[in-house]
Protein backbone atom coordinates (compact mmCIF):
# COMPACT_ATOMS: atom_id res chain seq x y z
CA UNK A 1 0.00 0.00 0.00
CA UNK A 2 1.07 3.46 -0.92
CA UNK A 3 2.77 5.85 2.09
CA UNK A 4 2.37 9.67 1.86
CA UNK A 5 5.96 9.88 1.67
CA UNK A 6 6.49 7.68 -1.70
CA UNK A 7 4.35 10.47 -2.87
CA UNK A 8 7.20 12.94 -2.34
CA UNK A 9 9.66 10.89 -3.92
CA UNK A 10 10.64 8.37 -1.11
CA UNK A 11 10.85 4.50 -1.15
CA UNK A 12 10.89 4.62 2.65
CA UNK A 13 10.59 6.02 5.95
CA UNK A 14 14.01 5.85 6.81
CA UNK A 15 15.32 7.16 3.14
CA UNK A 16 13.18 10.16 3.93
CA UNK A 17 14.11 10.38 7.91
CA UNK A 18 17.48 10.38 6.62
CA UNK A 19 16.88 13.37 4.13
CA UNK A 20 15.21 15.43 6.93
CA UNK A 21 18.61 14.74 8.68
CA UNK A 22 20.69 16.02 6.22
CA UNK A 23 18.97 19.44 5.70
CA UNK A 24 18.80 19.95 9.51
CA UNK A 25 22.79 19.60 9.98
CA UNK A 26 23.57 21.30 7.35
CA UNK A 27 22.42 24.51 9.09
CA UNK A 28 24.22 26.68 12.43
CA UNK A 29 21.68 26.87 15.07
CA UNK A 30 19.06 30.06 14.37
CA UNK A 31 20.00 30.10 10.67
CA UNK A 32 17.05 30.60 8.48
CA UNK A 33 16.34 27.59 5.72
CA UNK A 34 16.74 28.14 1.99
CA UNK A 35 13.15 28.40 0.64
CA UNK A 36 13.45 25.10 -1.40
CA UNK A 37 14.20 23.12 2.14
CA UNK A 38 11.60 25.36 3.51
CA UNK A 39 9.70 23.62 0.60
CA UNK A 40 10.24 20.66 1.16
CA UNK A 41 10.04 20.68 4.77
CA UNK A 42 6.57 22.06 4.68
CA UNK A 43 5.71 18.76 2.48
CA UNK A 44 6.70 16.64 5.83
CA UNK A 45 5.65 19.02 8.36
CA UNK A 46 2.00 18.87 6.78
CA UNK A 47 1.29 15.93 8.16
CA UNK A 48 2.18 16.61 11.74
CA UNK A 49 -1.49 15.95 13.83
CA UNK A 50 -1.33 19.81 14.88
CA UNK A 51 0.40 21.66 11.62
CA UNK A 52 -2.52 23.63 11.48
CA UNK A 53 -1.97 24.71 15.13
CA UNK A 54 1.88 25.08 14.40
CA UNK A 55 1.61 27.07 11.39
CA UNK A 56 -1.14 29.92 12.55
CA UNK A 57 -1.15 32.67 10.26
CA UNK A 58 1.19 30.91 7.83
CA UNK A 59 4.90 30.05 7.46
CA UNK A 60 7.94 32.32 6.69
CA UNK A 61 10.58 29.69 6.98
CA UNK A 62 12.00 26.81 9.33
CA UNK A 63 15.54 26.96 11.22
CA UNK A 64 17.39 24.57 13.82
CA UNK A 65 17.83 25.46 17.76
CA UNK A 66 19.16 23.75 20.75
CA UNK A 67 17.44 23.47 23.72
CA UNK A 68 18.52 22.04 27.61
CA UNK A 69 15.74 19.54 28.30
CA UNK A 70 15.60 17.91 31.89
CA UNK A 71 17.38 15.23 30.57
CA UNK A 72 20.02 16.96 28.56
CA UNK A 73 20.81 19.04 25.06
CA UNK A 74 18.85 18.53 21.90
CA UNK A 75 18.46 20.20 18.67
CA UNK A 76 15.14 20.71 16.97
CA UNK A 77 13.35 22.69 14.50
CA UNK A 78 11.55 25.93 14.37
CA UNK A 79 8.67 27.34 12.77
CA UNK A 80 9.07 31.02 11.86
CA UNK A 81 5.19 32.21 10.94
CA UNK A 82 4.54 35.20 9.01
CA UNK A 83 4.07 37.13 11.53
CA UNK A 84 7.65 36.45 12.93
CA UNK A 85 6.42 34.38 15.76
CA UNK A 86 8.58 31.44 16.50
CA UNK A 87 6.88 27.64 17.54
CA UNK A 88 9.16 24.57 17.73
CA UNK A 89 7.69 21.58 15.57
CA UNK A 90 9.03 18.10 15.73
CA UNK A 91 9.75 16.78 12.31
CA UNK A 92 9.59 13.31 14.23
CA UNK A 93 6.35 13.01 15.37
CA UNK A 94 4.81 14.24 11.69
CA UNK A 95 6.51 10.80 10.35
CA UNK A 96 4.70 8.77 13.27
CA UNK A 97 1.00 7.16 13.17
CA UNK A 98 -1.55 10.08 12.62
CA UNK A 99 1.14 12.49 12.54
CA UNK A 100 1.68 12.17 16.68
CA UNK A 101 3.60 10.33 19.08
CA UNK A 102 1.93 6.81 20.66
CA UNK A 103 0.71 6.87 24.50
CA UNK A 104 3.44 4.43 24.75
CA UNK A 105 5.98 7.06 23.42
CA UNK A 106 4.83 10.45 25.27
CA UNK A 107 4.56 8.36 28.69
CA UNK A 108 8.08 7.36 27.95
CA UNK A 109 9.43 10.50 27.47
CA UNK A 110 7.91 12.37 29.92
CA UNK A 111 9.12 9.26 32.70
CA UNK A 112 12.10 9.96 31.80
CA UNK A 113 11.87 13.76 32.54
CA UNK A 114 10.48 12.79 35.34
CA UNK A 115 13.93 10.80 36.97
CA UNK A 116 15.95 13.89 35.03
CA UNK A 117 17.56 14.38 39.06
CA UNK A 118 18.47 10.71 39.59
CA UNK A 119 20.35 10.31 36.41
CA UNK A 120 21.56 14.13 37.15
CA UNK A 121 22.55 12.94 40.27
CA UNK A 122 24.69 9.72 39.22
CA UNK A 123 25.95 11.35 36.58
CA UNK A 124 27.83 13.74 38.84
CA UNK A 125 29.10 11.18 41.36
CA UNK A 126 31.41 10.08 38.35
CA UNK A 127 34.58 12.33 38.95
CA UNK A 128 36.34 13.40 35.32
CA UNK A 129 38.67 10.82 34.48
CA UNK A 130 36.94 7.57 35.56
CA UNK A 131 36.95 4.80 33.59
CA UNK A 132 33.93 3.70 32.04
CA UNK A 133 32.84 0.03 33.30
CA UNK A 134 31.94 -1.16 29.73
CA UNK A 135 34.50 -0.01 28.11
CA UNK A 136 37.42 1.16 30.20
CA UNK A 137 37.74 4.80 28.58
CA UNK A 138 37.98 7.76 30.53
CA UNK A 139 34.78 9.78 30.82
CA UNK A 140 34.77 13.88 30.58
CA UNK A 141 32.11 16.06 30.63
CA UNK A 142 29.93 15.97 27.25
CA UNK A 143 31.55 12.49 26.38
CA UNK A 144 29.54 10.28 28.94
CA UNK A 145 25.83 8.88 29.26
CA UNK A 146 23.69 7.69 32.12
CA UNK A 147 22.70 4.25 31.63
CA UNK A 148 20.12 1.65 33.20
CA UNK A 149 22.28 -1.73 33.93
CA UNK A 150 20.76 -4.72 32.84
CA UNK A 151 18.36 -6.19 33.35
CA UNK A 152 16.67 -3.57 34.99
CA UNK A 153 16.77 -1.36 31.38
CA UNK A 154 14.66 1.43 31.50
CA UNK A 155 12.11 -0.32 29.57
CA UNK A 156 11.47 -3.15 32.22
CA UNK A 157 11.95 -1.07 34.92
CA UNK A 158 8.51 1.26 33.10
CA UNK A 159 6.72 -2.17 32.76
CA UNK A 160 7.30 -3.35 36.62
CA UNK A 161 5.93 -0.33 37.61
CA UNK A 162 3.03 0.47 35.49
CA UNK A 163 2.06 -3.65 36.74
CA UNK A 164 2.57 -2.88 40.25
CA UNK A 165 0.53 0.86 39.93
CA UNK A 166 -2.27 -1.36 37.94
CA UNK A 167 -2.03 1.44 35.10
CA UNK A 168 -1.17 1.07 31.22
CA UNK A 169 0.11 3.61 29.17
CA UNK A 170 -2.62 5.42 28.03
CA UNK A 171 -4.40 5.61 31.82
CA UNK A 172 -1.18 8.63 32.14
CA UNK A 173 -2.34 12.15 31.04
CA UNK A 174 1.02 14.16 29.66
CA UNK A 175 1.29 18.06 30.20
CA UNK A 176 3.66 20.41 28.82
CA UNK A 177 6.11 21.48 31.34
CA UNK A 178 8.51 24.52 30.34
CA UNK A 179 9.21 25.63 26.41
CA UNK A 180 9.86 21.96 24.91
CA UNK A 181 9.60 19.47 27.91
CA UNK A 182 6.12 17.27 29.32
CA UNK A 183 5.91 15.32 32.22
CA UNK A 184 3.08 13.70 34.30
CA UNK A 185 -0.29 15.91 34.91
CA UNK A 186 -1.00 14.06 38.01
CA UNK A 187 1.64 14.64 40.66
CA UNK A 188 0.97 11.65 42.59
CA UNK A 189 1.86 9.27 39.58
CA UNK A 190 5.65 11.32 38.75
CA UNK A 191 5.47 10.56 42.52
CA UNK A 192 5.11 6.91 42.45
CA UNK A 193 7.21 6.51 39.49
CA UNK A 194 9.82 8.39 40.71
CA UNK A 195 9.83 6.55 44.22
CA UNK A 196 9.80 2.82 42.40
CA UNK A 197 12.88 4.00 40.18
CA UNK A 198 15.04 5.17 42.93
CA UNK A 199 14.23 1.96 44.72
CA UNK A 200 14.80 -0.44 41.57
CA UNK A 201 17.39 1.02 39.51
CA UNK A 202 20.52 0.64 38.96
CA UNK A 203 22.30 3.99 36.86
CA UNK A 204 25.76 3.27 35.71
CA UNK A 205 27.88 6.19 33.58
CA UNK A 206 28.81 4.70 30.75
CA UNK A 207 31.02 6.44 26.56
CA UNK A 208 28.37 7.53 24.82
CA UNK A 209 29.35 5.02 22.52
CA UNK A 210 28.59 2.35 24.41
CA UNK A 211 24.98 3.78 25.13
CA UNK A 212 23.94 4.66 21.70
CA UNK A 213 25.12 0.66 20.50
CA UNK A 214 23.02 -0.60 23.18
CA UNK A 215 19.94 1.36 21.62
CA UNK A 216 17.24 -0.46 19.75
Amino acid sequence: MSKWWNSIGFKTKDDLRGAIRQIVSAYQLEEEMAPDHVDFLRSVLVHHANWTGKVGCGLRTFKTRRWLHSYGPTTGLVLVRSDGSEIEISWTEALQKNGASSDRSRVLYAARVEIAEQRHAANESIPNGSPCPICGRPLYSGARHVDHQPPKTFAVLISEWLLSADIEFHDIKIEEWGPVDTRFASRDLAKGWSDFHMRNATLRVIHPEENLARLP
